[in-house]
């Protein structure tokens, strides 16, 4: 019963830790990604665009940092069908259409085509959340008899 809540803890911290580092990715390419884009090209094109696209995309690494965090955590207890399936899941049903969507009703701007990835690691992140408390709601994360893995074999057993 300890071992699971050190990976609740561990968990709770890696999801706190990554969102405290993508918010400040994020703030730093609000005011930086000009720079940043500048410093492989000269093309006033190719600057002004990829910082339009910077802009929005950067805000993927605060979702991000929940869905994999989670992906890590259902991995390690055996469950890593739901890490396939929420990405699965993100791709087809928010980030390529979601991508295609803002190129068409956006041509002239790659700032709402970007905001296509952090949408889908925000919906990732909705999944997991939601499938984590369903887990445990259900008593079947964390209980004394544990779950069973992929491969049939009680994972609280084995830690």
């Amino acid at each position: 019963m300890q071992a699971n809540l050190q990976a609740q803890k561990t968990l709770l911290y890696s999801c706190v830790i990554g969102v405290l580092f993508g918010i400040g990715v994020t703030v730093f390419c609000q005011s930086g990604s000009q720079n940043l884009i500048a410093a492989f090209t000269r093309d006033a094109g190719v600057i002004r665009y990829g910082t339009q696209y910077l802009r929005s995309y950067s805000a993927d690494t605060i979702f991000a940092a929940v869905s994999f965090s989670f992906s890590g955590f259902f991995t390690a207890y055996g469950w890593s069908i739901i890490s396939f399936l929420h990405n699965l899941l993100s791709i087809l049903l928010i980030r390529v259409p979601g991508t295609w969507l803002m190129s068409v009703l956006f041509p002239d701007s790659l700032f709402c085509m970007g905001l296509a990835s952090p949408a889908g690691s925000l919906f990732s992140a909705c999944i997991c959340i939601g499938v984590y408390l369903y887990l445990l709601k259900k008593h079947r994360l964390f209980s004394h008899e544990g779950i069973q893995s992929d491969t049939g074999v009680s994972l609280v057993e084995n830690l």
